[in-house]
């Protein structure tokens, strides 16, 4: 028994020796500060999620329809009853009164060329607004002639009838008639003195004696024809004269212009051989 006891003091011995690896080194010390917290108040703060919205509503809106153009006001802001919040453009409205102005000219001006009529009416014993009335005559808006209308309306013409070509006086014209050259028209000057006029007045004034004018009862023809006054040159040519006539003639001077332009095209085909007997074949 002795034997075993000398046994295990030798381990223990050195398992003592081993834990204490000979470091005696001391560890740091750490400093500690301790304080007492201060209450603030006895108040908690709760929150809660969700959407604020106001006790009324007011709804605002323009008593015009238009885009906003500045906003005098911020939200937030006061604002007292007939205080200014917001302004609109003002390039539609003034488009608009543009546009109501147009209107009003053109009703003056009808107002304007209806009193003129009635004048014209009282004066020479011509009921024009009956004749505007039935188609006979066209008139152009406002208290000027205006072209444009001249131009569509002649324009409007020629897609009805076989059109060949336009004679015209130079007076006047000339813009119109390039307009009309522009939109694939032919247009011929026509003089308006005896050397151009003689001619076909003479052949006008047979058709007319010989009732082979056909106006369909037209009353402005009827009344131009009567009003009608010719004029004779020592060498015994004619032509209307716009000096001497009562009333206006103006239908039958573009009647006779038109007889005229007509008469040079049949005397031009007369002196074509090709448009009588055709072409001839030397060979036989």
């Amino acid at each position: 028994m002795k034997g075993y006891g000398k046994i295990w003091i030798i381990p223990l011995a050195a398992m003592l020796c081993a834990c204490s690896n000979g470091n005696d080194t001391a560890q740091p010390v750490r400093s500690v500060y301790v304080t007492q917290p201060v209450k603030i108040s006895n108040e908690r703060v709760k929150s809660y999620p969700g959407i604020v919205k106001a006790a009324e509503e007011i709804n605002l809106g323009f008593k015009t329809a238009g885009q906003i153009e500045k906003i005098l006001v911020k939200e937030g802001d006061f604002v007292h009853k007939g205080q200014l919040l917001a302004e609109l453009d003002s390039a539609d409205y003034r488009l608009a009164v543009e546009a109501l102005q147009i209107q009003y000219d053109h009703l003056r001006d009808e107002v304007e060329r209806t009193a003129q009529l009635f004048s014209r009416k009282s004066k020479e014993n011509i009921n024009y607004d009956l004749w505007v009335q039935s188609g006979f005559v066209k008139v152009t808006p406002g208290n000027v002639l205006d072209y444009d209308f001249v131009k569509a309306d002649i324009l409007g013409i020629v897609e009805k009838y076989d059109f060949r070509s336009c004679a015209y006086d130079r007076w006047n014209s000339s813009q119109t008639i390039i307009d009309l050259q522009n939109e694939g028209l032919e247009c011929t000057p026509f003089g308006q003195g005896y050397g151009s006029m003689s001619a076909p007045s003479k052949e006008f004034e047979k058709l007319v004696l010989s009732g082979r004018v056909e106006h369909y009862g037209n009353p402005v023809l009827r009344w131009m024809l009567a009003s009608t006054v010719i004029k004779t040159d020592p060498a015994g040519n004619i032509k209307p004269d716009k000096e001497k006539s009562v009333q206006k003639i103006d239908g039958i001077v573009a009647a006779i212009m038109a007889l005229g332009e007509w008469m040079t095209a049949q005397a031009e085909g007369d002196n074509d051989p090709y448009s009588r007997r055709g072409m001839l074949n030397l060979g036989e």
